[in-house]
């Protein structure tokens, strides 16, 4: 199971939070990384302390719970410099000078419209 990130803040990691009762039946939820305050381990269960005062009682080692929101990270933190390169590139193609050709399409639409 893989992360899941929905923007470069809101990652959603996969948590086995209950018993499946029949083949194909989902065992996990799906708890953004944001929002984890704090996991600590328990004699049964792992539980993980929301920002907002929620428990969620994982049926799962703490190292798996860590490894996830480990993985929860490095997506995050893959998103977040895909997001950088894109924010970049478009702050770059704005400062390209226009070429002849850019202007000579722009003096032909402006024509265009002067002539309605």
């Amino acid at each position: 199971l893989i992360p899941i990130a929905l923007s470069k803040s809101d990652v959603f990691v996969p948590i086995k939070t209950r018993k499946p009762m029949y083949k194909n039946d989902g065992a996990f939820g799906y708890v953004n990384i944001k929002y984890i305050k704090e996991v600590k381990d328990k004699k049964d269960s792992t539980h993980i302390y929301l920002t907002n005062g929620i428990t969620i009682k994982a049926l799962c080692s703490l190292p798996t719970v860590e490894k996830h929101l480990r993985n929860g990270h490095i997506v995050s933190r893959c998103y977040e410099d895909r997001y950088m390169a894109a924010e970049d590139q478009e702050k770059y193609r704005v400062l390209i000078p226009a070429t002849k050709a850019d202007i000579s399409l722009i003096l032909n639409e402006m024509r265009k419209q002067l002539r309605w």
